[in-house]
């Protein structure tokens, strides 16, 4: 019975000694441009849901928890900067997405700085961003809404500022 159990865990031993090889080989030289790509595309996909974009200097981190956005920066649609935000760090269970669970177990936004201008017309500068949707169909609960339930157990905002200039 005790060699059967030296045996297992030689061979647990073994199997994480080649899946760290496997990773340091193959998979981590992969990572870094997985990563950027996955940056774009979602900055990409941000900027449609504005009148303006979002800009997304790095993603550090692991795409299998933890993820630290740097030096994102929000501008409108004449290029004017609304708000930059240091660092975003988010960390959460990927293995909760499988159920159609967002688990963040921590969101902490570091030194957001944002100004909020009226418009001419009365508006706030910020309020013109989102881009409006239609409300969905009677037929249709659901529509418009995410295909899966978020969970946030703790938001920390660090050293932010907001700068209001009305009349």
């Amino acid at each position: 019975m005790r060699r059967l159990r030296n045996l297992v865990i030689y061979a647990v031993l073994a199997l994480l000694l080649v899946g760290v090889l496997l990773y340091g080989t193959l998979i981590n030289p992969l990572y870094p441009p997985l990563r950027d790509a996955l940056l774009h595309v979602g900055a990409r996909h941000l900027s449609q849901l504005l009148h303006g974009s979002i800009e997304i200097a790095s993603l550090r981190g692991s795409l299998l928890g933890t993820l630290t956005l740097q030096q994102v920066v929000l501008r409108d649609v004449q290029g004017t900067v609304l708000g930059q935000i240091e660092a975003i760090r988010l960390s959460y269970n990927p293995l909760a997405l499988f159920r159609q669970r967002l688990e963040v177990h921590s969101l902490e936004i570091v030194q957001p700085r944002f100004t909020v201008l009226q418009e001419p017309d009365g508006l706030l500068n910020l309020s013109k961003l989102w881009k409006a949707e239609s409300p969905p169909p009677p037929e249709s609960p659901t529509a418009g809404g995410l295909p899966f339930d978020v969970h946030l157990a703790m938001l920390r905002i660090r050293d932010g500022a907001l700068r209001l200039n009305l009349p």
